[in-house]
């Protein structure tokens, strides 16, 4: 058995065990989530702030936000639809209210009898006629028992892997208190005057603490001192955490390419364009990186359209080239798909081995493929997270380049790396995004990237006109489809879901393609999605194509 050490011998590098309430379990929790010391629960901060300090009629409710009333049961009942719901309606002087519980026991169950007096938060939406809240905190009193308000704002923490925001909120208080009795290393005071912000402690204090009288908005305004500070301090020790990547990044050891130019010139002369002097730079950029010892780790940000597909094969060829082997990482199937047949079409006739690794790939064309990619005749490896999986080993990985990269974690380039570890070497890193990211935010989320922007479209390119449209114009957009059509255009229409889903709001691709079918009968409209046999995908591509 744990025993928890006394208030006043604790200090903030206490180990969690030390605090009441935590044994060998929850600490193995907490730690999944790096708090590894009572100090550590500074920076665990409260995501939103509930205002439990008044009781609200029902009358002065206002639809989204949340409250906390004061009511008597009229009736309760389980309703039984989609989901067993247990219906309790209340009331107060003002008016009615419904509470639904979507998760509930028969415990629960008797304790709402009629007359009985309950104390209720939660955000309020629109009911059968009067207000509803659904599945609110209830606590339900003595018919005598006095409602005890808190004097100011109830802090609420993110549930760290089962355990809840109160015993949170309690061991942060036993860290505020162990901060205010140490010394600890801050800015001057000098750079914080200048800069409008809180001292450490002060700010801490402020946000776990709200003092009485604050409102949410006080506390989460952008130019509150104290919000200000925390905000510095975590992108500061993202910065410098990024940084110390990059610096241990270049103490490995990446095979040194040399860059075949006559080989550069023949790639480019099989397209039907002319690369962009913004293309032209990165290359150059990137080519730099490829010829040190060292591991590249760029990242390439252009839009859609830029170029950016020809930038990355620019520097598989080298690689190849260089008898090393790259690997091309798409997100999506369907992308790794159109990334294989245009590196077929651009680096076969050049001599370069490109093959397609999917997740469908079949058993016996899998164990080709593999067994390719370890005697090193399969130069270019094209495919999806399917890259990465255990039994596939590379015979010498110089270069790995992963498209649309936010849609893969640090996880995954890791596990990359990791499967260079044969030849002693890491290999280069080529991300690429299309996503727009402000040069700043870049700077400093990618501090562990270099980054190359590619930042003009080639020429006599239209411009692109982005337009919003509510629901509910939907069929304004399906006749502006019918008439684009009707000039010869084509159109794609991009749905975040294949099937209908509980969790997220959305009408699926199937639906959409059905919908269109019926609205639009003498259009040829397609539906193409991952779950389809690559035969069937490869149709739909070509006919649209």
């Amino acid at each position: 058995m744990v025993e928890s050490m006394s208030p006043k011998s604790l200090t903030l590098q206490s180990p969690l065990t030390a605090l009441p309430g935590i044994g060998p379990a929850v600490s193995e929790k907490l730690n999944k989530r790096h708090i590894k010391t009572v100090g550590d629960f500074l920076f665990l901060l409260p995501y939103k702030y509930q205002d439990r300090t008044k009781i609200t009629a029902i009358k002065d409710l206002k639809y989204g936000e949340s409250a906390q009333v004061l009511v008597t049961v009229q009736c309760s009942r389980v309703q039984y639809a989609r989901q067993r719901t247990l219906v309790v309606d209340c009331y107060d002087d003002s008016g009615l209210l419904t509470v639904r519980l979507f998760h509930f026991s028969k415990a629960q169950m008797n304790l709402f009898r009629p007359d009985t007096r309950v104390l209720i938060y939660g955000q309020a939406v629109d009911g059968r006629g009067c207000w509803a809240m659904m599945h609110p905190e209830t606590k339900v009193l003595k018919t005598v028992e006095k409602v005890q308000l808190s004097d100011k704002l109830t802090p609420i923490y993110p549930s760290t892997l089962g355990v809840g925001s109160e015993k949170i909120s309690k061991w942060a208080d036993i860290a505020l208190a162990c901060l205010e009795k140490e010394a600890i290393q801050d800015f001057s005071d000098d750079f914080l005057q200048k800069n409008q912000l809180a001292s450490l402690k002060q700010a801490l204090k402020a946000i776990h603490q709200p003092q009485v009288g604050q409102s949410e908005n006080d506390i989460l305004n952008a130019n509150n001192p104290n919000l200000k500070r925390v905000v510095l301090d975590e992108l500061l020790a993202k910065q410098i955490g990024m940084f110390r990547k990059k610096v241990q990044n270049q103490k490995n050891q990446a095979f040194a390419v040399n860059i075949d130019d006559a080989l550069q010139s023949k790639l480019l002369k099989q397209l039907f364009f002319s690369l962009t002097p913004a293309q032209s730079r990165v290359i150059l950029e990137i080519f730099a990186d490829l010829q040190r010892p060292t591991p590249m780790h760029r990242l390439v940000q252009g839009d859609v359209g830029s170029g950016k597909t020809i930038v990355a094969f620019s520097a598989v060829l080298q690689a190849a080239t260089n008898g090393l082997q790259a690997v091309v990482m798409a997100p999506t199937e369907i992308l790794s798909e159109q990334h294989y047949h245009q590196a077929v079409k651009l680096l076969s006739s050049l001599g370069i081995g490109v093959v397609w690794l999917s997740g469908k790939t079949a058993v016996k064309k899998r164990r080709e493929l593999l067994a390719q990619i370890a005697d090193g005749s399969a130069q270019v490896i094209v495919g999806t997270h399917a890259l990465f999986q255990e039994d596939i080993i590379y015979q010498k990985l110089g270069l790995a380049v992963i498209d649309e990269q936010h849609r893969f974690g640090v996880h995954q380039r890791l596990l990359l790396r990791e499967k260079a570890k044969n030849s002693g070497k890491i290999p280069h890193m080529l991300v690429m995004t299309a996503t727009p990211i402000p040069r700043t935010l870049a700077m400093s989320h990618y501090a562990d990237l270099d980054t190359s922007v590619i930042d003009e479209l080639p020429p006599n390119r239209k411009p692109i006109e982005t337009i919003l449209l509510a629901d509910n114009r939907r069929a304004e957009l399906v006749a502006r489809i019918n008439t684009l059509v009707a000039t010869g255009q084509q159109v794609y229409w991009v749905c975040p879901l294949i099937e209908e889903s509980d969790l997220l709001q959305a009408q699926a691709a199937e639906d959409i393609y059905e919908h269109l079918q019926q609205s639009l009968p003498n259009l040829q409209v397609g539906l193409l999605h991952g779950r389809q046999k690559n035969t069937e995908k490869a149709e739909i591509i070509v006919k649209f194509q």
